[in-house]
């Protein structure tokens, strides 16, 4: 038999794609039963060729997600849905590692922020420092000198005291290149 086969390999290639074409009704039970008889086998191949393509499997996965964000949040979101427990366990974990807010501790920052806002104003004595306007004519607004678009910082030292017409004039320039 395998000397027949070498001798007339193309032919046997040829009429097996024709039946295939042909049949694809009688393939379909031939491989559900395949798949029945053979189960253990199939699941250690596919194991093996996951390890053989770890990485390039990794790598269809990262540009499919790329691709399709809609889908990812789509099955995501069922996936979800599904495992409620497993869910909130992992949100659990999250809040344990991260922190997590309450409504109080947000309340309190809230309050932190007024006083610093307050504190900032009272030492730029309540005036604008670009213009030199005072409340109630203008609405006063807390600034950064150094942008945060250009690496300036979010502390103290880096806020002061603009009117919002000043503060929205300005945009995103240095106080040196504003004046």
């Amino acid at each position: 038999m395998n000397e027949y086969y070498q001798k007339n390999r193309e032919k046997i290639i040829k009429q097996a794609k024709e039946w295939r074409l042909n049949h694809p009704e009688r393939r379909k039970e031939i491989q559900k039963k395949h798949r029945k008889t053979h189960k253990e086998q199939i699941k250690i191949g596919m194991k093996k060729w996951y390890e053989n393509n770890k990485e390039r499997f990794r790598e269809y996965n990262r540009q499919y997600r790329k691709l399709h964000p809609e889908k990812i949040k789509y099955w995501k979101r069922k996936w979800r849905l599904a495992h409620k427990e497993q869910e909130r366990e992992r949100k659990k974990k999250y809040r344990q590692k991260y922190g997590y807010t309450t409504n109080k501790k947000r309340e309190r920052l809230g309050m932190k922020r007024l006083k610093l806002r307050f504190r900032i104003f009272q030492r730029d004595n309540f005036t604008c420092q670009y213009c030199g306007r005072k409340p109630p004519e203008v609405e006063l607004q807390i600034d950064h000198i150094y942008p945060r678009s250009k690496k300036g910082k979010s502390n103290p030292d880096n806020y002061i005291t603009a009117c919002k017409d000043c503060n929205l004039g300005k945009s995103d320039i240095i106080l040196n290149e504003f004046k």
